[in-house]
């Protein structure tokens, strides 16, 4: 009797520690745009020949014509650059590095990434990552061939692309959407690469109404809605599409950690010309069934890996500082955005 009773007591302290056996799990999830991840082939009908072995783009009288139109920086890299399969190999090796390193020990349950040319490549990184992952990619109608992708080692339930109509007519890329499953819970992650600020606002107006149509709809089914990615959207843009259209229905993770005095790591994702700013983000849509009851999103964090993947700079006689662009010729550097993670508890 004595023994059945020190025998329940240690298995109820037990259980007590654990939290009942019922602790909650982290749903991680990091985007992060990998800055021209191209393969060493060139893609029929895509407009990527600066990313091409020297010998293969100097035997193409496109490649060269195509070298010529370009101005600055972007003329010589092209003509100069060799993106040989060793350099493919690389930038691969050391993306896989810094993802390992996001949620160290835990690798992220979702990637969503922008700037990646095709499956094949993105495949390379999943395989880098280890084999509970897969990439998910569909072709969209950038003409250079960039795309908006995801790896996860979660079990998808469905995946499309969504294209839109912009307002200048210019071919983009499309809204990437993809359901997985975390354990009896149906997540959807809308992966984004809105167009640039080179581009008019109205471009982006679309893609945000876009956006906003496809999360409500996937609302009526999901037990989480979120949308990440490189949206491209500048505070001062006369047509603001986040303003508009996503943050009245979203939480903004980075805003919301903020605003609870939570040390990012880093002042914002990208810096242009000295300044910083939020490019990236991870919304999470308000009113799904794991939101109702408010969410904590005091894990965010802009990986820096402790302030090595910034650097130093001078411009117009200022010191200033940026994300370190992956060099080619070095195998250093990661990408001209740093990633963005966050996790919650589900």
């Amino acid at each position: 009797m004595i023994r059945f009773f020190i025998l329940s007591l240690v298995l109820m302290t037990s259980v007590q520690a654990s939290g009942g056996g019922k602790k909650p799990h982290s749903f991680r999830i990091v985007t992060t745009n990998f800055e021209n991840l191209f393969d060493a082939e060139h893609d029929e009908g895509k407009k990527d020949f600066t990313y091409l072995p020297l010998v293969v783009k100097q035997a193409m009288p496109e490649a060269m014509a195509w070298c010529g139109e370009q101005t600055g920086f972007y003329r010589e890299e092209c003509f100069n650059l060799n993106w040989d399969q060793q350099t493919v190999d690389l930038k691969v090796q050391r993306i896989a590095e810094v993802l390992k390193k996001i949620v160290f020990p835990n690798l992220p349950d979702v990637i969503v990434v922008q700037e990646v040319e095709n499956i094949k490549v993105l495949s390379q990184v999943a395989q880098a990552l280890g084999p509970a992952f897969q990439a998910v990619l569909i072709e969209g109608p950038d003409e250079r061939g960039i795309d908006t992708g995801m790896i996860t080692r979660l079990p998808i339930k469905s995946k499309a692309l969504h294209t839109f109509a912009t307002e200048d007519g210019r071919p983009t890329r499309g809204i990437l959407e993809v359901d997985v499953l975390y354990g009896h819970k149906l997540i959807s992650v809308f992966a984004n690469h809105w167009p640039s600020q080179s581009n008019p606002d109205g471009n982006r107006m679309a893609a945000g109404e876009t956006l906003l149509k496809l999360a409500q709809a996937a609302q009526r089914k999901s037990d989480l809605v979120i949308a990440a990615g490189d949206f491209n959207t500048s505070e001062d843009d006369e047509l603001n599409a986040l303003k508009t259209y996503i943050l009245p229905a979203f939480f903004d993770a980075e805003a919301e950690a903020r605003t609870q005095g939570v040390d990012l790591g880093a002042l914002a994702t990208y810096s242009h010309k000295g300044v910083w700013a939020s490019l990236d983000h991870i919304f999470v849509m308000k009113g799904t069934r794991l939101s109702r009851n408010g969410m904590n999103f005091g894990s965010t964090r802009i990986f820096t890996d402790n302030g090595a993947m910034i650097e130093n700079y001078v411009f117009q006689g200022r010191e200033e500082s940026r994300p370190i662009r992956y060099n080619a010729k070095e195998g250093k550097g990661y990408s001209d955005h740093l990633p963005l993670s966050l996790s919650l508890k589900i």
